[in-house]
C-alpha cells in the first residue's frame, strides 16, 4: 500500500455436500471406488503483514486449514459410516518470511500437514513439519528482467510420506532462472 506498513487477515469458511465423490485407492494397483457422499467443511485463515524499515521490506504470513473432510456410506443393513478421507489432513498450516533489499530476495517458510488416514482401517500416516530456505536475485540484460534463485528444501531432513510407503525427498536444493517475457505491442 504505496510503501508503508500494513497487516491484512481473512477468513473463510467453506462448506461442500457432494454425492458419488470418485476417489482413487492404492490397493496393489490403483481403483477407481465410489463414495456415496462427502461433506467437506471448514475454515481456512490467512494473514499477512507486510512493513519497511529504511532499505529493508519484509512480508511475515500465516495460513491454517482445518478441513473436516468426511465420507460417508451407508451400508445395505443401514449402517452408516463416517470418516475423514484418505490422505485429507484435518490440520494445515504454513508460516513465511521474506525480506527484499535491492535486487536480493531472501526466505524462510515452514509447512506443517497433519496426520493422514492411509485407508479405512485407521492405518495413519504421522504429522510432519517442512522448512525451506533460499534467496533470489534480480537483474535486467539487453531490457529483459531475470531473477535467479536458490532454495534449500526440507532443510531438516524430516523423514515424511504423502501417500503410504512412499517416502519424499529429504533434503534437497533446487537453483533456477526464470524471466517474464514482454511483447512490444
Amino acid at each position: 500500500c504505496n510503501g508503508e506498513d500494513h497487516s491484512t487477515i481473512q477468513l473463510n469458511a467453506f462448506y461442500m455436500d457432494i454425492d458419488n465423490w470418485i476417489e482413487w485407492r492404492n490397493v496393489g494397483g490403483w481403483k477407481a471406488t465410489n463414495i456415496q457422499r462427502v461433506v467437506s467443511k471448514g475454515i481456512e485463515l490467512h494473514a499477512n503483514t507486510h512493513f519497511i524499515r529504511g532499505a529493508f521490506e519484509s512480508d511475515v504470513s500465516i495460513n491454517y486449514t482445518l478441513n473436516q473432510a468426511e465420507a460417508i456410506e451407508t451400508f445395505s443393513t443401514n449402517e452408516v459410516v463416517s470418516h475423514q478421507l484418505i490422505y485429507t489432513p484435518l490440520h494445515m498450516a504454513n508460516i513465511a518470511y521474506v525480506l527484499h533489499f535491492n535486487r536480493w530476495l531472501f526466505f524462510i517458510d515452514g509447512s506443517y500437514t497433519g496426520k493422514r488416514f492411509a485407508n479405512y482401517q485407521n492405518a495413519q500416516l504421522p504429522d510432519y513439519f517442512l522448512t525451506n530456505c533460499g534467496t533470489a536475485y534480480k537483474f535486467k540484460l539487453t531490457n529483459q528482467d531475470f531473477k535467479i534463485l536458490f532454495s534449500a528444501n526440507n532443510i531438516f531432513n524430516v523423514s515424511y510420506e504423502n501417500e503410504k510407503y512412499y517416502a519424499m525427498p529429504g533434503i534437497n536444493f533446487r537453483a533456477s532462472i526464470s524471466t517474464t517475457l514482454r511483447s512490444n505491442n
